[in-house]
């Protein structure tokens, strides 16, 4: 699992860079090398607990602000620490 923490706003975004270095190159996760993005957005004080499924080919993720009426992208993750349980 990664941990991630973000409160830089951009156009309305939340910005959480999501990846890995391979020397001066940023490089997505891949499948295998962590399972989990739990993303903290301080200034809404949420948590996303992201499967890496969602952000296989990534190296960055946008978060809507919590009053934001759009949907987002990772609303079904929001504090969805159910998907760390083992099953």
């Amino acid at each position: 699992m990664q941990i991630k923490s973000t409160t830089h706003l951009v156009e309305g975004f939340y910005h959480l860079d999501v990846q890995r270095r391979s020397g001066s190159r940023a490089l997505p996760y891949l499948p295998g090398e962590i399972d989990f993005v739990a993303a903290y957005i301080f200034p809404e004080d949420a948590w996303y607990i992201i499967p890496l499924e969602a952000v296989i080919g990534r190296s960055s993720l946008l978060f809507r602000r919590c009053d934001d009426p759009k949907p987002s992208r990772y609303d079904q993750f929001k504090e969805a620490w159910h998907l760390l349980r083992p099953v």
